[in-house]
This record gives C-alpha cells, structure tokens and sequence, in this order.
C-alpha cells in the first residue's frame, strides 16, 4: 500500500466551495493554497469552469470536476511532462498510484455518453500519447434500453482516435444486489461484443470482488483495488508497446 500522500487543491476561477470532500480521494483533507497572488508554485488553469487540481506527493495528478457543471465538461489542462489522460468517473483515486506523467480527470456522476461527448469535442494536446477510459459505474444501475446504441457511439469515437486507447471493464464489487450484478454483466458485455477483439480492453479478475471504499459503497474503488487496476493498465501498454515496437 503506497504511504498517505500530501495533497494541496488548486481552484481556477471558482471559489474553493467547489472543492470535492475527502471521501473519494482516500479521506484525505485537501489543504487550499494561498491566492494566486501569494502562492509559490501556481497551477495551469484548466478551461471554465476550472476543476479542483489535486497535486500529490508520489503518483499522478489529478483534475475533479462536479456533476453540476456536466455540460461544460472538457478534458483539463496538461502539463507538457503528461503523456497519458484517464478518463474517469468519481474514481479520481486511482491518481494516487497512477505514473507520476499521467493525468487523471475525474467527472463525478459521468456517464459512458459524457465520456464518448468529451473525447469527440474536447482536444488533447499532442504531448498526450494514450487515453484511458474507466467509466460505466453510472450506467449500471439505470436500464437503459439505449446502451447499446451509447455503446456503439463510444466505439465509433474511439475509433476515430489517434492515440492508444484503453478502456477499463466494470469490475465486482463485494456483496452486489442482483441488480447491480446484472448491469454490470449487461454492461461488461456489451463491452467486450465491441471491443472483445482490439486488444483495449483491461479489467480485474472477475475473483477480484472490490471491497467497498466507505461502507455500501459500490461505485468507488478502494485503495487495494485503484493500485491493482493501475498496475494491469501499465502492463497493457508494455505490451501494446512492445508488439508495436518488436525488439
């Protein structure tokens, strides 16, 4: 388990009311730095309205963005040191064991069709070398007789895409309702009727019930599951990488 991080939320133009609670950043208070007149290291701003930029010790970095300003949402801004952005929806936690040049945007409450929205409007800067996509948890617990039509609008986008793509299955949580068991399969199938043959898709082993972050939580990966995740996502890009570059 990587040791409890420092972690220091840098607000743009709203207020530091926005700021998310601790919860889903492993229950750690943010500390607000100083006006920008007065801070020492400021933060780039990321397009309006501006996520919280949560800026840890040890892994990546981390851009919060809240579910009211849905219709704004956009990829952050990206350092030049940044080659790979995650997608994903409230598990902003994986940035705490995520390589120190990724970027994690979190969209709290996002949706498989907010996902497929920001990657087809939103630009990366060229420096950004791959995308991750871990979304779907949103979906699940709603029917929807329309997800596989979602589904085939994110493929279509990701196809579009020139840069590598993963996208990450939904995994098990521990003491699933039959309904959210079902979403889920529903959800991971559609998925893999997809994208079963491109190689992009990366999920825990279906063993690997996550226990839930804060009691009945099953939306938000715990700190185990977040480092497990993060480690199959870095092997599939060793090995994306070596099959397109044989020694």
């Amino acid at each position: 388990m990587a040791p409890e991080p420092r972690v220091t939320a840098t607000e743009g133009p709203r207020s530091a009311t926005a700021l998310p609670g601790g919860s889903e950043i492993g229950g750690v208070e943010p500390e607000v730095t100083p006006s920008r007149s007065t801070a020492a290291t400021p933060v780039p701003e990321s397009p309006a309205p501006s996520p919280a930029t949560i800026r840890r010790s040890s892994g990546g970095r981390l851009s919060l963005f809240q579910s009211r300003d849905r219709k704004s949402w956009t990829w952050p801004s990206f350092r030049d040191d940044e080659d790979t952005a995650v997608l994903a929806d409230s598990n902003g936690a994986l940035s705490k064991f995520t390589p120190a040049t990724w970027r994690v945007a979190s969209y709290r409450g996002a949706l498989l069709q907010d996902a497929t929205r920001i990657l087809s409007e939103s630009p990366l800067p060229s420096s950004v070398k791959r995308i991750v996509a871990y979304v779907g948890v949103n979906n699940r617990d709603t029917y929807d007789s329309l997800l596989v039509n979602h589904m085939a609008r994110f493929k279509e986008v990701i196809s579009l895409q020139t840069r590598e793509v993963i996208v990450g299955l939904m995994p098990a949580f521990e003491d699933e309702s039959m309904d959210e068991t079902r979403g889920r399969l529903r959800y991971n199938r559609f998925l893999t009727d997809l994208f079963g043959e491109s190689r992009c898709l990366v999920g825990l082993p279906d063993e690997s019930a996550c226990a839930p972050r804060t009691h009945g939580d099953r939306r938000h990966l715990n700190d185990d599951s977040c480092q497990q995740l993060v480690s199959l996502l870095c092997t599939r890009y060793e090995s994306l990488n070596s099959t397109a570059h044989p020694q």
